[in-house]
């Protein structure tokens, strides 16, 4: 009867456990109730290991789900911080945005301030395309140069990472001014650095002629946000069709080129 009723108790604790896990409430620590050390990783030959075998599942499990909410929350944050503002934005906006209960938000994020940061360092990161990459220079200045003027119109033109980034930065600017140092040093400097690299190596070829590397490549990026970048910064939705980013894109060049082609 003993041996039954053992049998029982753990049977009893086994499905606890189990549904702990699709409830989603899971132990930070490996059980050990079975009389030996989880902690020394030493498990004795025939071990049951059933408990410990559900706490590791249901970790993996915990740490894919808190992936999964924080980046719905960071979406969700993204998506309301560009539509009011920083000023206008409230937790409880984002956690209805994000789907996400508010305790649950505040578990990823302790206030605002913290969501807003986080919410600039996401955004760096998916504008971070490859433009004006180093294996241009391979290619001749006038054929490198349309390929950084498709690339940029095409950034400016149809990505809404660059709008939303633009947009948050300028919401946020009085309260946080060094996340907005680092929008602007991770993005619009890093970009122009880029391109003022590739002018250097088309010069030394003496494929152009530039007075002021800097100047030049801010020049060129200014060039190819003509009639697209403050459209879509300023209220409009769409993105601007291929055909029209390319054809700024040629503008651009062939305006950089007559000024700057030896």
């Amino acid at each position: 009867m003993l041996a039954s009723a053992e049998q029982d108790s753990a049977i009893v604790q086994h499905e606890r456990e189990i549904s702990a896990v699709h409830a989603g409430k899971f132990p930070d620590k490996p059980p050990n109730d079975r009389g030996w050390s989880t902690a020394a990783n030493v498990v004795p030959r025939g071990a049951d290991i059933s408990n410990v075998t559900i706490w590791a599942g249901s970790r993996l499990m915990n740490g894919a789900v808190k992936a999964r909410k924080h980046e719905a929350i960071l979406s969700g944050a993204t998506r309301v911080f560009v539509r009011e503002g920083f000023d206008g934005t409230s937790m409880e906006q984002v956690a209805r945005e994000a789907k996400v209960a508010k305790p649950t938000l505040y578990s990823h994020f302790p206030n605002k301030g913290a969501l807003y940061v986080a919410t600039v360092e996401n955004a760096l990161r998916s504008v971070r395309n490859e433009i004006a990459e180093p294996r241009l220079a391979e290619l001749s200045a006038r054929k490198g140069l349309l390929v950084v003027a498709n690339q940029l119109t095409d950034l400016f033109g149809r990505h809404d990472s660059a709008v939303h980034l633009c947009r948050i930065a300028v919401g946020g600017f009085e309260r946080f001014p060094l996340a907005t140092a680092a929008i602007m040093d991770a993005g619009p400097r890093r970009g122009t650095e880029k391109v003022r690299v590739l002018l250097r190596v088309w010069c030394g070829r003496g494929e152009l002629t530039v007075e002021d590397e800097q100047i030049a490549a801010q020049q060129l990026v200014e060039l190819c946000k003509v009639s697209i970048f403050d459209n879509r910064l300023f209220g409009s939705h769409e993105k601007v069709p291929v055909a029209q980013c390319e054809r700024v894109a040629r503008a651009a060049h062939d305006t950089f080129m007559a000024r700057y082609g030896a």
